[in-house]
């Protein structure tokens, strides 16, 4: 069984920029809380999830995997994909999630929580005392509404095992395109869309990348990944079609020293 590489950097792996500017967040941070802790000769270890939404630890639970892509849309149900080992720890699955009753949950929660909206010809009418109060309220819903959508949202699973050598490929490319990620461009003015975040494991670091509607080299991985999830939610994956389509990925883009 091969051992996934720490630090695998090959000049034909570093997807860099994503093209125009967008707003982005590159994170790099200890992986692990604490020492692990050793009870009846199994370790248990305290995971630093500082860096996670709320959302993402509903969803990935309370590990950092090796390897996670995740997807917030503004208007639909986040999902993602990761690489875990198996239940006998002998090789690796990919497992993706993704929430299944996003719109329902949140119709249902605009009528239950309504948040207050002053309307056009009112708001030259408000005082600040009015606005204030307004501000506090909609911050009481909004924590909320968090809260209850969290305990009425499903989660569709669906996880095939795959070989070592196509979870190290994938991985590596992730570890490099966070190594060698750089913005282009002054932030574009983006106001919905989605947010796209990769993250990975390097040693006892924890990096995370979070770019919002991502363009250029690192669409085409998004692109990428969100093909190997509508896959595996319908007729499972093609190991061989997508390490050969990964490899056209990332041999296609154009290298720069950084």
């Amino acid at each position: 069984m091969c051992m996934m590489t720490q630090m695998g950097f090959t000049q034909n792996s570093e997807i860099g920029d994503t093209g125009d500017g967008r707003n982005f967040m590159k994170r790099i941070e200890p992986n692990l809380l604490q020492k692990a802790t050793v009870f009846d000769g199994k370790k248990y270890y305290r995971y630093n999830l500082k860096s996670k939404t709320e959302i993402e630890k509903f969803l990935f639970g309370e590990i950092n995997a090796k390897m996670e892509f995740y997807i917030e849309p503004s208007f639909d149900g986040a999902y993602g994909i990761r690489i875990v080992r198996d239940s006998l720890n002998t090789g690796y699955l990919i497992e993706s999630k993704k929430i299944t009753n996003w719109k329902e949950t949140t119709e249902q929660l605009k009528k239950e929580l309504p948040s207050k909206a002053f309307k056009v010809e009112q708001i030259s009418k408000i005082t600040e005392e009015e606005y204030e109060q307004a501000r506090r309220y909609n911050s009481a819903i909004y924590a909320k509404w968090r809260e209850e959508e969290l305990k009425r949202y499903t989660i569709a699973t669906h996880s095939t095992p795959v070989k070592d050598e196509f979870a190290e490929q994938l991985y590596n490319t992730v570890v490099s395109t966070i190594k060698n990620f750089v913005m282009i461009g002054d932030p574009a003015s983006i106001f919905d869309g989605y947010s796209a975040t990769f993250r990975c494991v390097a040693g006892d670091e924890l990096w995370t990348l979070t770019i919002q509607e991502p363009e250029g080299e690192i669409k085409q991985l998004v692109d990428f990944f969100n093909q190997i999830i509508s896959d595996m939610g319908k007729q499972g994956l093609d190991e061989a079609k997508y390490a050969a389509l990964l490899s056209s990925i990332v041999n296609s883009q154009t290298l720069v020293e950084r």
